[in-house]
């Protein structure tokens, strides 16, 4: 009898310490501070861009509609695109091409923080219209639910964001990024996504 006790015992231990040690870690905390596989930086929580009202430069475009796709924003709090922007949003473009079969499920788009009357700013939406045609531009169309002041905690220049299909910004890079690492990240998140 005590030999099936002992049995019983060590089956139940084998099936409860996992459980009781995946507890401990989310509980302690100890999982914020393991290493993961990603190169771009994890937004907790993520950001809903649902909560803030943003257009489309044609003006028939909100970013709520953003066709349900996965989406890389560049942001960029400058009224011009500078070298190192051109250069980005170049490479935004590379990476997008070398999706090849996830082409059609992430889309790529471009938001400014500054006004969008001035030259600079009307300079800035001409070369991107002209060189990027299928680049999304956006702008913000209510002052008062900017998320440019939330973008704004993360960088005061630029940065790149990407936005989940649900309109959750989850994951970010910095300007001057590494175009194979961002690849990598946006390949691995698309092969185990099942939206968009």
């Amino acid at each position: 009898m005590n030999k099936n006790r002992t049995y019983l015992i060590i089956i139940i231990l084998v099936f409860l310490i996992p459980f009781l040690a995946a507890y401990f870690i989310l509980q302690s905390g100890v999982n914020k501070t393991m290493d993961t596989s990603n190169y771009g930086e994890l937004i907790e929580p993520p950001i809903n861009t649902n909560n803030y009202q943003i257009t489309g430069s044609s003006n028939s475009l909100n970013i709520n509609k953003l066709d349900k796709k996965w989406t890389i924003l560049y942001f960029n709090n400058n009224e011009s695109c500078d070298d190192i922007c051109k250069n980005d949003i170049y490479l935004l473009k590379q990476i997008h091409i070398a999706l090849n079969k996830d082409i059609n499920r992430v889309q790529r788009a471009y938001l400014t923080g500054n006004n969008k009357g001035s030259r600079k700013s009307f300079q800035t939406m001409h070369f991107l219209l002209e060189n990027y045609p299928n680049l999304i531009r956006l702008e913000i169309i209510n002052q008062n639910k900017n998320i440019i002041t939330v973008l704004n905690k993360f960088t005061n220049t630029k940065k790149i964001f990407l936005v989940d299909p649900l309109g959750n910004i989850v994951l970010m890079w910095p300007s001057q990024f590494n175009g194979k690492q961002l690849l990598k990240d946006l390949k691995k998140l698309l092969k185990h996504s099942r939206v968009g």
